[in-house]
């Protein structure tokens, strides 16, 4: 069964203790994709992905080649850790980024963003932030993940606040669509497990300032009927 490409829209600025699931955005493109396909960048964005070669990005050349068009990351299901691709044109702090993408069934992929590479960990190892990529899971795709870190911070349609000692908390929740200020790498990863593919292209990022105000601790309180998130592991009640 083919899958199209559909548009995640990622808007990422200071928010301390508050965050929210991101809401992937479906856009019906043809899957077979081209480099004559990418298309101009909004106003206000800039092209960090040419569709031709992987210029500018920096990652293991057995995972990750330009096919159709997309940034194309493959694993044969033999994989012992995850792996991922850098952009190498500067960390990003506030901003905003649209990237189409296409994922295999049963592929679990993810963009990485505020991020640290971890070359002590293993080969194009990148630990911090991420906004999930998987097939056949509404509630995963698209949730908040923090890689080699607290894993699970917020599925897909809750809204959640994570108070000082870490802990991710679920105050509200909103329909599904089908924190300290920081900044780092941007980066996209091939999963651990079953054989995969995930493609992505139209990658345009926009860059935000960097004074944007930090909510406290304080300013937003965990209410009294919130609930803990569902730790790594388990599913949803």
């Amino acid at each position: 069964m083919k899958r199209r490409m559909r548009t995640i829209w990622l808007l990422c600025v200071a928010g301390a203790g508050l965050s929210g699931a991101l809401d992937p955005v479906m856009a019906f493109q043809k899957p077979e994709a081209k480099a004559s396909d990418q298309s101009k960048p909004p106003e206000g964005f800039e092209s960090i992905f040419n569709g031709r070669d992987l210029t500018g990005w920096e990652g293991g050349a057995q995972y990750w080649k330009v096919q159709d068009g997309c940034l194309t990351g493959t694993a044969d299901g033999t994989l012992k850790y995850n792996r991922f691709i850098v952009w190498r044109g500067g960390q990003v702090e506030n901003f905003e980024l649209r990237v189409q993408v296409k994922v295999s069934p049963g592929g679990n992929s993810g963009l990485q963003y505020r991020s640290t590479e971890r070359p002590d960990l293993g080969e194009s190892v990148v630990a911090g932030y991420q906004c999930d990529v998987v097939a056949g899971r509404a509630d995963y795709d698209g949730m908040l993940y923090e890689e080699r870190g607290r894993r699970i911070l917020a599925h897909t349609g809750e809204r959640v606040i994570i108070d000082p000692q870490g802990q991710p908390w679920v105050v509200g929740e909103f329909k599904l669509r089908a924190f300290n200020k920081l900044k780092g790498v941007l980066g996209m990863q091939v999963h651990v497990g079953p054989p995969m593919t995930i493609q992505y292209r139209n990658i345009h990022l926009k860059k935000l300032p960097a004074d944007l105000p930090v909510l406290t601790a304080k300013e937003a309180p965990v209410p009294a009927d919130a609930r803990k998130v569902v730790p790594q592991g388990q599913d949803k009640p």
